[in-house]
C-alpha cells in the first residue's frame, strides 16, 4: 500500500523528506516496487538535481524520461519493463495490443475507463476488426498492462491503466 511506498521511500533516500511527503510520492508512483526503487535511489545519490521527494514529484511530468527512464541497465528501467512486455505481446501475434495502449493512455490512469467509452465494434472499424480489438486487450490485460474489472459477460469490462505505464506510453509516442 501506499503507506508501505512511502517507508521504502524513506528508507532509501532518508535525507529526502518526511514520510507524509514520501507517501505522497508513492501515491504518484503508484506503489510500483520498480519505480520506488528508482526514485529512492536516485534521491539518495550525490548527482541527483532533485533531492527532495516533493521537487521529484513536480519534476516527474516535465522530467520522466530522466527520472523513471534511466537506470543502468535494462531491468532498472521503467519504460523497458513495457516495451518488453508490449514485444511479447506482438510476438503472439496481438498486433493491435500498441495501438490500444496508445489510444487508453488518453484517458486518466488509475481511473476505471467504462465500456461505454471504448465501443469494441468502433475500434474494430477503425483498427481492424472487434475479435482482434478483443484480442489485443486481452493481451494487454495476460502481460498486466491493464487491469480489467468486472463480470457482466454482455459488455467488455471497465478497463484500468496504471498511471506510469500511462506516462511511459506517451513519453515513448512523443
Amino acid at each position: 500500500d501506499m503507506a508501505d511506498g512511502g517507508l521504502v521511500l524513506a528508507d532509501l533516500a532518508p535525507r529526502a523528506g518526511n514520510a507524509d511527503e514520501a507517501s505522497e510520492l508513492a501515491v504518484r508512483l503508484g506503489g510500483l516496487p520498480l519505480a520506488l526503487f528508482q526514485a529512492g535511489s536516485y534521491l539518495a545519490s550525490d548527482f541527483a538535481i532533485e533531492r527532495t521527494f516533493t521537487r521529484y514529484l513536480k519534476a516527474v511530468p516535465e522530467q520522466f524520461d530522466q527520472l523513471l527512464g534511466g537506470g543502468d541497465d535494462d531491468r532498472k528501467r521503467i519504460t523497458t519493463t513495457w516495451e518488453l512486455s508490449l514485444a511479447a505481446v506482438e510476438v503472439e501475434g496481438r498486433t493491435l495490443s500498441r495501438p490500444l495502449l496508445r489510444i487508453l493512455s488518453c484517458f486518466a490512469g488509475s481511473v476505471p475507463i467504462p465500456s461505454f467509452l471504448l465501443d469494441i465494434e468502433v475500434l474494430g472499424q477503425r483498427l481492424g476488426n472487434a475479435d482482434d480489438v478483443r484480442d489485443g486487450l486481452s493481451g494487454l490485460r495476460e502481460f498486466g498492462l491493464i487491469e480489467v474489472g468486472g463480470s457482466d459477460p454482455s459488455h467488455w469490462p471497465p478497463i484500468t491503466v496504471h498511471p506510469l505505464v500511462i506516462e511511459a506510453i506517451l513519453h515513448h509516442a512523443g
